[in-house]
């Protein structure tokens, strides 16, 4: 009972700090004056580029969920997977470290390639 209650607060605790990178990055990113020449994704003219003005399919809706939402749920798994017994604080810090700079990278990355 008890290693399961403390991987439980493990995986909440890094699904918060997921959470809390996102938001920080998304913020950063947000007010990001540099771009980067490059353009991954084409845009039509004539596109509605607004989620809360055009109709959108379910799954360009899925896919801004799983953007939002998705390097937290990672987070949390990871969480949970590291604290079990013999893993070493430092191991889980590092983890816990590695996805914070891939989860800023990641969310930077986007807004450096924006429009």
């Amino acid at each position: 009972m008890g290693n399961k209650v403390r991987r439980g607060s493990a995986a909440t605790a890094f699904l918060l700090v997921g959470l809390l990178t996102t938001w920080a990055s998304c913020w950063v990113g947000s007010r990001m004056s540099y771009r980067l020449p490059l353009k991954p994704l084409f845009r039509g003219s004539g596109n509605c580029n607004e989620i809360g003005w055009c109709s959108e399919p379910w799954w360009i809706i899925a896919a801004f969920l799983a953007y939002l939402f998705g390097p937290s749920i990672v987070f949390a798994v990871t969480g949970w997977v590291s604290v079990r017994d013999g893993t070493q604080r430092r191991t889980v810090a590092l983890r816990l470290a590695l996805l914070i700079g891939l989860t800023a990278l990641f969310y930077l990355a986007g807004y450096a390639t924006g429009p």
